[in-house]
C-alpha cells in the first residue's frame, strides 16, 4: 500500500512589522504535517494548513514554499509579529514485500 507524507522540511522565522521583514529569529526543524492515502488528500492537507490552494505550478524540483504571517502562538494572523517561510513537499512511501527469507 502506498502512503503519502506531507513533509515540512525547513522553517525560517523573521520578525515582521509595519516596515516589512525584520531580523532573522530562528530556523526550525521539519516535521510530518500529514500521512495520507492519496495525492488528493495530501493536497487537501497542504491547502487546509496554509489556507490557500496549491497546484503543480507551485512545485519546483519536488519542493514547494509558502510564507505565512503568524503570531507568537504560530497561528496565522494578519497582525502577526513573525514572517514564517515553510519549505515542504510530498513524500511517497510503499511497503516492500520480501520474496526471499531474510
Amino acid at each position: 500500500m502506498t502512503k503519502y507524507n506531507v513533509k515540512i522540511f525547513d522553517i525560517t522565522v523573521h520578525e515582521w512589522n509595519e516596515d516589512g521583514q525584520g531580523d532573522h529569529v530562528c530556523n526550525k526543524s521539519g516535521y510530518t504535517l500529514a500521512s495520507v492515502s492519496s495525492i488528493s488528500e495530501a493536497r487537501d492537507a497542504i491547502n487546509e494548513f496554509f489556507g490557500y490552494d496549491f497546484n503543480s505550478d507551485d512545485c519546483l524540483d519536488g519542493y514547494m514554499t509558502a510564507t505565512v504571517i503568524e503570531d507568537e502562538e504560530t497561528t496565522p494572523c494578519d497582525n502577526g509579529k513573525f514572517m514564517v517561510d515553510y519549505c515542504f513537499g510530498i513524500e511517497e512511501t510503499k511497503l516492500v514485500k520480501f520474496t526471499e527469507k531474510l
